[in-house]
């Protein structure tokens, strides 16, 4: 996850609350198996505002929300992360812990199950890419990959730097992506997987350069996805080096877009300004005409929308309130296909699966 992302959905959470649209009925809704969020899968976990962790079991709503385990105390967790079968924080010290724990949970105020694996002052945010890959940067800018080793003692040899240019941002995914540069020229970069040595880090590819990019950039399970002034998003896949080439398509030209607001995962999904969500089906522009997408939630309390491997979700600005994606588009019996699996106003962070959203600023 970018800062920007961050700073975007913050500036999103402030905008005028629209009134809560009435959900259709989904009392007797159950979430399938292969939707739950299991340590096995698709870890999902939130952070709330006193800095305590919660897991999602996969138990969705019913007169309360009891479907988090605690994993997590500690006020001084900056942020998370989850990826592969982990989740992970980093304190407001730089020290970075993954969560080894079989999601039992805490116990008396005890919550066993985390092993350092950086302490590191320098360390400032972390990201996880989907196949589990951890990456932190430091507060100068340059980027870390975990190798796999935990901390003895003090002594954290599990790191290798892959680059060191400052006031860059980067993006995990299916690959690792890197934005460089300002408002009047941003350049996107792709690591090619050769970590530095010394201080040379050749492990990087241009893969853009415009004065045209808004800035918003989304790296899914295959593709990143990358919004521009013009209202254009284009979807990239490795291989090609500048646009024009195969490897650049464009997906969409929506005016009502909210960049700041995108989600990818296995596909992307976009927020427009009526608050409704739509996902990418996979047909790409022709002749101007932009038809890939399909929509999902016509809801104008949306507040927030992010996305898993198989998972997606959404939460609403009015009652906070978090809701999952059950698998059934909107159709003419309206936009049903949504199950209600928390109601935390505490909540700063939720993230899935290499995916983080900052959905709230409280």
């Amino acid at each position: 996850m970018t800062i920007d992302r961050a700073k975007a959905a913050r500036k999103s959470r402030s905008r005028t609350k629209a009134a809560v649209w009435q959900i259709l009925a989904l009392f007797a809704a159950s979430i399938p198996a292969s939707m739950v969020s299991t340590a096995w899968g698709q870890p999902l976990a939130k952070q709330r505002t006193d800095g305590s962790i919660w897991f999602f079991d996969g138990l969705a709503c019913g007169s309360t929300c009891s479907g988090w385990i605690q994993i997590d105390n500690n006020p001084n967790v900056r942020t998370i992360a989850a990826g592969g079968t982990s989740v992970y924080k980093i304190h407001n010290d730089g020290t970075i812990w993954q969560y080894s724990g079989n999601y039992g949970g805490c116990s008396g105020g005890t919550c066993p199950g985390w092993t350092m694996i950086d302490d590191n002052p320098s360390g400032f945010w972390i990201g996880v890419g989907w196949d589990g890959t951890l990456y932190q940067t430091h507060w100068n800018g340059s980027v870390w990959q975990f190798t796999g080793p935990a901390c003895s003692g003090s002594y954290c040899p599990g790191w290798a730097p892959l680059d060191y240019t400052p006031n860059a941002f980067f993006e995990a995914g299916g690959g690792l992506y890197e934005r460089r540069g300002s408002n009047s020229l941003y350049t996107l970069w792709r690591y090619t997987g050769t970590p530095c040595s010394g201080t040379s880090c050749p492990g990087w590819q241009e893969i853009d350069s415009s004065s045209n990019f808004s800035g918003y950039y989304y790296a899914g399970q295959t593709a990143l996805y990358v919004a521009n002034n013009d209202n254009t998003l284009w979807q990239y896949t490795p291989g090609a080096v500048r646009r024009g080439s195969t490897n650049w398509v464009q997906i969409d030209y929506d005016p009502q877009a909210i960049w700041s607001d995108l989600a990818a995962a296995g596909t992307v999904y976009k927020v427009r300004g009526d608050r409704s969500i739509w996902q990418y089906n996979g047909t790409p522009c022709s002749g101007g005409a932009c038809t890939g997408w399909t929509p999902l939630d016509g809801n104008p309390d949306t507040a927030a929308v992010f996305a898993g491997y198989t998972m997606l979700f959404q939460q609403h600005a009015s009652d906070y309130t978090l809701w999952q994606y059950t698998g059934t588009p909107c159709n003419s019996n309206g936009c049903t296909g949504w199950v209600q699996v928390d109601a935390d106003p505490n909540t700063v962070r939720l993230v899935i699966g290499g995916s983080g959203q900052l959905i709230s600023s409280e």
